[in-house]
C-alpha cells in the first residue's frame, strides 16, 4: 500500500470553504464592439495552439510537476506527465517507500547489530499505524527530538534519501489548453487529479500563467489549493534507474553495506569517519532534480562534509544512475556490480563510478 493510499485513508484534512465573490453585471447603453481588427494574428486561438504545441512538441519527453508541497513525501518533483498530440496524458508518480519500509529493509539486510535490530523493530511497531506523511510530521515536532534521534541513528538521512517506486497513476487521460477569457490547462475525467483536489493537494483545472520551451507556470483556480503555484519542468529523463537504485541502496543498508566504489579502475578512497564510499554518498547527497540543462533526476550534493569528498565527487553538480543490476542485491555474489553512477561536474564534465559488492 503506497504512501498516498495510506494518507487518503488515515489522515483527515480539513479543507477551508471557498468564498466565491460574484461580480454584478454592469449594463451599458451602448453595446461593446468585440470584433477583431482585420489582420490581427494575436488571437486566443493562436495562444491556445502555441501553448498546446509547446506541451506536446516532443512526445518522448516528460514534464516533472514541481509543487509547493509533495503528496509523495519527496523534496523533488514526485509527479510526471507525458503529454501527446492526441490530447492524451499519462500520469506517473515517484513515491517514497517510507520510513517504516526502510527500517524493515535495514533489518532484512543482515547488517544491524542485535541492539540496532531491536531498536528498528520497536520503531516499526510504534510507527506502523501511521501514514508516512504523519510520521514525518511527528518527527518534525521538537517535542519528539529523542524519538527523531532514534530514527536518525538508523537512517541518518531519512529526510532526503529513501527507497522509491514509480507508479502509473493514469493512462491515456485527456487534457486541453483552452480559453477564451484566460488561457487554461484542463485535465478531463482524471480520477487521480480529482482525488488530489478533494484532499487539497492539487487542482485539475489551471490558469496557464506563462511558459517557455522547458518551463510552464500554473496556478490552480480554487482558493484553498495547497499548491496555488506549480511548475511543469521538461525532462528527457527516465527516472526508473534513479528510483530503482535508491531502493537497492536502502536494501543493502547504505550506512553499513560492504561495497566498493571504483572509477577508472581505481578504488575510490573511503573518507575518514565513514564505513564505505556508499556511506559517504548516502549522507552527503540528497535525492533531487535539476533543471535547466535537462539533467533531470539524480543525487545532489547537500553540503555535508564537502572537505572530505573523494576526488571523483569534488565539484559534483549531479550524480545520475547509468545502469542498475536487476535482482535482489542481498543474494548477489561478491564482485557483482550493483550500479554505475555518472558524476556530472559543475563544468559539465562527467566520470563514471561503479558500485560493487565486496
Amino acid at each position: 500500500m503506497n504512501t498516498l493510499h495510506k494518507l487518503f485513508h488515515t489522515h483527515k484534512l480539513v479543507l477551508a470553504a471557498a468564498v466565491i465573490i460574484g461580480l454584478g453585471a454592469v449594463s451599458c447603453e451602448k453595446g461593446d464592439d468585440f470584433s477583431r481588427p482585420a489582420g490581427n494574428t494575436n488571437s486566443i486561438e493562436k495562444d491556445k495552439a502555441d501553448a498546446f504545441k509547446n506541451l506536446t512538441d516532443d512526445e518522448t519527453s516528460m514534464w516533472a510537476w514541481a509543487m509547493e508541497t509533495s503528496f509523495t513525501n519527496n523534496k523533488f518533483p514526485g509527479m510526471l506527465l507525458q503529454l501527446s498530440k492526441d490530447s492524451s496524458a499519462n500520469i506517473y508518480s515517484i513515491d517514497n517507500g517510507g520510513i517504516v519500509t526502510d527500517l524493515s529493509r535495514l533489518r532484512s539486510s543482515g547488517t544491524l547489530t542485535a541492539g540496532e535490530s531491536s531498536l528498528a523493530l520497536q520503531l516499526i511497531n510504534i510507527l506502523r499505524p501511521y501514514s508516512d506523511y504523519q510520521i514525518r510530521q511527528i518527527l518534525a515536532d521538537p517535542q519528539n527530538a529523542s524519538f527523531k534521534n532514534a530514527v536518525l541513528s538508523l537512517l541518518p538521512n531519512y529526510e532526503n534519501f529513501g527507497s522509491q517506486t514509480i507508479n502509473l497513476r493514469e493512462l491515456e487521460g485527456a487534457f486541453d489548453a483552452n480559453g477564451p477569457i484566460q488561457l487554461s490547462l484542463t485535465f478531463h475525467n482524471s480520477e487521480f487529479l480529482a482525488l488530489l483536489k478533494e484532499y487539497g493537494w492539487l487542482d485539475f483545472d489551471f490558469r496557464l500563467l506563462r511558459y517557455t520551451k522547458d518551463t510552464v507556470e500554473l496556478t490552480g483556480y480554487y482558493s484553498n489549493s495547497a499548491n496555488k503555484v506549480s511548475y511543469l519542468l521538461r525532462t528527457h529523463d527516465d527516472p526508473t534507474f534513479f528510483a530503482y537504485a535508491s531502493t537497492i541502496m536502502m536494501t543493502i543498508n547504505p550506512s553499513k553495506a560492504k561495497v566498493t566504489m571504483k572509477t577508472g579502475g581505481n578504488v575510490v578512497p573511503i573518507p575518514a569517519g565513514y564505513n564505505s564510499g556508499l556511506h559517504y554518498f548516502y549522507k552527503c547527497f540528497n535525492q533531487g532534480f535539476l533543471q535547466p540543462d535537462g539533467l533531470g533526476y539524480g543525487f545532489v550534493p547537500n553540503g555535508v562534509d564537502v572537505a572530505k569528498a573523494p576526488d571523483v565527487f569534488k565539484n559534483a553538480k549531479l550524480v545520475k544512475i547509468k545502469s542498475v543490476r536487476q535482482g535482489n542485491p542481498l543474494t548477489a555474489p561478491a564482485g557483482t556490480v550493483l550500479m554505475t553512477f555518472t558524476v556530472i561536474g559543475q563544468d559539465g564534465t562527467s566520470k563514471e563510478v561503479e558500485l560493487s559488492k565486496n
